[in-house]
This record gives structure tokens, sequence and C-alpha cells, in this order.
């Protein structure tokens, strides 16, 4: 602009800092002239200080003025800034120099009001603060000196809280009364399609063996699988057992080459659905498929799937939809079990799940040696000839192989209903009913040697049962079998289909049964996998899985 339109009036005096009071120009001034100050209330001004904390100047006392150009208590006129120069408005140097200027009380070196010289004002912006904020009634109140009996009072207080804490230190964490063991009972449904006396498995005796540890410490178990007619409940053994009915056309569905155990999933749903488990426990994966319903539309247990066999492309694709349904069986529990670290493996290659390894139990004390052993070399297989896996047919040329070196010596297998082997049977080859678990364990006590020579066993709890009873065994060198046969001195182990490899490993356990030593190795290792060790892994995956929902 030029210079005929600029204002002409003189330039007004600046406005002082915050904390100043403006006093009129000594001397008297342009413009519009010197103006008195005014009193104002005492309070608390934006931007953190207060106007008490600033020395006040006597009545009569001249203003001095410093060398900006502004007075404490004396004109506080500002000076422009020069275009482009620094500026210069060093407020906290004026409160520096004024508290250093305040007359101080004698206790700790502070002034009139209780603060410290060169402190910041109250309320003032900190490292990391707001800037410009002002000091409300309660943070005034805390900056206050407080008074000797509050003090004291407080003190205290604090001492108070201090020894209850060291009291609580040195004794430890509060011990909360443990809980009753009723209240730690867990509601376990196992589920298995078929069961006693239809069907004796290995499935069959895992699904007792681990029901009766169970119920054995205490848990509410029940057993519940299928039938052909009514729902049934009954109480066998200590165990309640629920048998739900099956939908006609089993026959029809299997000649059909669809998977086993579908027909019965309906019955079971529901018996689900009506009285949920805190745990269901299922055996096979079609009764997964029933507890994964039950828990996803009515809000049920968790579901645990103990798969009793190796995942095999083979075997999940010789059924129509078994594929399907192992696979979402597995993938949607809560839980996979499998009965050893190669069938975990199987689940880890072919379903891409990852399986937790509990092996089945062994009821040591029904299995146990004692007397009774056969005069004659005794060789006993309790697979079931039926099944082609099981190679029963391979056992019996082997033996063939043997009976050349010891004529005396006995076969015998296991009774399949429906199956009879009468009059085909080869000399020195003989069948019994073993389905009974007593009656089995006499024949394992009776045994020389326990041979299960089939392939892709998911575990071999028949030659667990036989180690128990001190019986040396014989298996085949693949699959799980390992596990179970894993020191020298309980048995023997071959490869492949050949006939006369299976003849030199029965010849060495037969061996192996005229050591005397040899009963107290088979039973050491039987310990290693009782029914008490399985039971206690199991109830210690239930808890997890029930602390999680």
């Amino acid at each position: 602009m030029g210079a005929d339109l600029q204002h002409p009036l003189p330039a007004r005096g600046a406005r002082g800092d915050r904390w100043l009071r403006r006093v009129p120009a000594a001397g008297g001034g342009g413009g519009h002239g010197p103006r008195a100050a005014r009193p104002r209330a005492r309070r608390p001004l934006r931007g953190g200080a207060r106007r008490a904390d600033l020395p006040l100047r006597r009545a009569g006392e001249p203003a001095r003025a410093d060398a900006g150009g502004a007075a404490l208590g004396a004109p506080a006129v500002r000076r422009a800034r020069a275009p482009g120069g620094p500026r210069r408005a060093p407020r906290l140097r004026h409160v520096l120099e004024a508290r250093a200027r305040a007359p101080t009380r004698g206790g700790g070196g502070r002034d009139a009001r209780g603060h410290r010289p060169g402190a910041p004002p109250p309320g003032a912006a900190r490292g990391g603060g707001r800037r410009g904020r002002a000091v409300g009634a309660g943070r005034r109140a805390a900056l206050r000196p407080r008074p000797a009996g509050r003090r004291a009072v407080g003190e205290r207080a604090a001492r108070t809280v201090r020894a209850r804490r060291r009291r609580v230190h040195r004794a430890g964490p509060r011990q909360r009364p443990l809980p009753h063991p009723a209240a730690l009972a867990v509601r376990v449904r196992l589920l298995n399609p078929v069961f006693w006396p239809e069907v004796r498995r290995g499935s069959e005796r895992f699904a007792r063996e681990l029901a009766d540890g169970l119920r054995d410490r205490g848990h509410d178990v029940t057993l519940q699988t299928s039938r052909r007619g009514r729902r049934t409940v009954a109480v066998e053994d200590g165990v309640t057992v629920v048998r739900v009915p099956r939908l006609p056309g089993e026959d029809r569905l299997r000649r059909r080459l669809y998977e086993d155990h579908l027909l019965h999933l309906p019955a079971a749903y529901r018996e689900l659905a009506a009285d949920p488990p805190d745990v269901a426990h299922a055996l096979y994966p079609t009764d997964a498929l029933a507890a994964l319903r039950a828990r996803d539309r009515r809000g049920g247990a968790p579901v645990v799937l103990s798969y009793m066999g190796i995942p095999h492309r083979v075997g999940l694709a010789n059924r129509r939809g078994r594929k399907e349904i192992v696979l979402r069986a597995a993938r949607e529990s809560d839980a996979v079990v499998a009965l050893s670290r190669t069938a975990a493996d199987g689940f880890e290659r072919w379903l891409g799940v990852r399986a937790h390894v509990v092996a089945p139990g062994v009821d040591v004390t029904a299995f146990a040696p004692g007397e009774g052993r056969a005069p004659v070399p005794t060789i006993l297989c309790a697979a079931d000839h039926t099944q082609p896996r099981k190679r029963v047919a391979l056992l019996a040329e082997a033996f063939a192989l043997v009976r050349r070196e010891r004529p005396d010596a006995r076969l015998v297998l296991s009774r399949v209903p429906g199956a009879p082997l009468a009059g085909r049977l080869p000399d020195g080859v003989e069948e019994r009913d073993l389905d009974d678990r007593a009656v089995l364990a006499a024949a394992n006590r009776e045994a020389w040697v326990a041979a299960l020579p089939s392939v892709g066993e998911a575990f071999g709890l028949v030659l667990a049962e036989a180690l128990a009873c001190g019986t040396p065994v014989v298996g085949t060198a693949a699959g799980a079998i390992p596990e179970v046969v894993d020191r020298d001195g309980i048995g023997a182990l071959f490869d492949g289909d050949d006939p006369r490899e299976l003849a030199v490993a029965l010849r060495t356990a037969l061996d192996l049964a005229a050591d005397p030593a040899t009963a107290a190795r088979c039973r050491e290792r039987a310990l290693e996998l009782s029914t008490d060790r399985t039971t206690e892994a199991y109830l210690a995956l239930y808890a997890d899985l029930t602390a999680r929902r």
C-alpha cells in the first residue's frame, strides 16, 4: 500500500504477557493514551500459570523496566518485531527471573506460596503434556501443600497397605479349597456303530476298556451304539449302553459299495441332541458326523474322533463317500486321536490333519501271566480270518513249515460267527470262540506265541494283550506293529508275504518262549501300554477341550 493510504493513528501498544498487568507507560504515551490498570479477580488464566505466582509490587514502589522493554508490574509493552527478525517474547525468562527475585520461606527453599524457585508454574505444559492446559480446581487442590494432620493420616494409611502386602507375600497365594470330586466328573458319550455281542473286534474291546477306566475314576460314561430294532437302554458291567435303531436297507447300500454304518445316524443325532454330554467321543467317522451336527445345531459338546485305522488313499477310495466323510470328520472335530505314530503320519500325509497319539490301553489286571502253559508248542491268532488284510492264510502256510520241525505244534484261530472253517482245517489247526475277554486271556496264557501277520495295522491290540500275559509275539515289520514290538527279547518281526520268512519268525518266538526271562520282559512292555495311562491321557484331552469352551 502507498504512504497516503496508511492509517493516521499511531500504532497501539502490544498486549503484554498473560500473567502481567497492563499499567500506564511512564511519562504518558501517544495513540489512545494511558489507561489506569483495573483490579481483576484472582482466577487461573489459560496457559497454565497463575497471576499470584508472580511477585506483586508494593504500593508506591516504582516500576522496574527490564532490558526487553517490559516490566514486571510496570508497563508491559511488547516491541514490534522487525521484518524477518527473531521473535522476542521470552515469557519463560521473565517468569524465572521473577521467581529468582521472589522472597522465600525458611522451609525447603520455597516461596510464600510453597513453590520451589525455578520450578515451572503449576499447570504449565510439561514434557509430553498438552500446551496451554488449564488447571482445574481438583488439580489446584492436589498441588497445595497438605496440612500436617492430613499428611500424617495419609502416611499411616500407606504404611498399613505396605504391611498388608508384605504379609500376603510371606503367606503366598491364597489356597482355594479343592472342589468336590463329584464336581470334577465328566459326562462322556462313547460312540461306536456296533458293539458286543454283535461284533467283537479291537474297536469294541478298546471302547469297553476305555469305558471301564473312566467309570472307575468316577466319571459318567455312556456307550452309544446301534442295533436292528427299537431303542434299548441297559447297564452292562456298570456302564450304560444305549442302542439306537438302524434304518432298513443296510445290505442294499453295501452291495452298492457305500460307506458302512450310515443308517443309524438320524437316531444317533436325536439321542445326542436330547441328552447332550460334556464330551462326545466317536470311534468311527460316521458317528463323528452325528456328533458334529449336534454340536453345531444344538450347541452341544466338543467332539473327539479316535480313528481305528491308518488313513491311506487306497482305503479312502474303495467306498463311496468314505473320503468325504473321513475328511470332514477329521477337519471339523475338536480333536483327532491316532492310535500310533504311524497312523498320525497317515493323517498328516493324506488328510492334512495333525492328530494326537494315544495308544489303546490293555487291562493288565485281566490279562496277566499265570499257570496253564500248554505242554506242546501252541501258536495263537485272534485275528478275523474273513478279512484279507489279516493274512490268516499266510499264517497257515507258515505253520505247515513249522510242523516239519515240530510235529506236535498247534495253531489256534478265532471262530467268526457265520464263517466257520470246519472241514477245511489242516492238521494241527483248530477254532475257538475267543470273543469273551476271560477266554481270550486264558488262551494267551496257554499259548507259547501269539501271531498277527496282518498289514496296515494301526496298533495291534491283540499283540499287546499277549505281551501282558507274558507271551512273546510275531508280527509284520510294517504299519504300527513295530511300535508295539519295539525291543529285543519280546518277539520277532518279518517282512513281505513269503511264508518261509514268517516260519523263521515263528521258530524264533518259540525259542524265546522257552527262556524263563521272556515273560518278565513281555510284561514290562505291556505295563507301558496299560489302560490307566490311556485313560489319563484321554481325561487330559477332555479337560483341555472343555476348558476352551
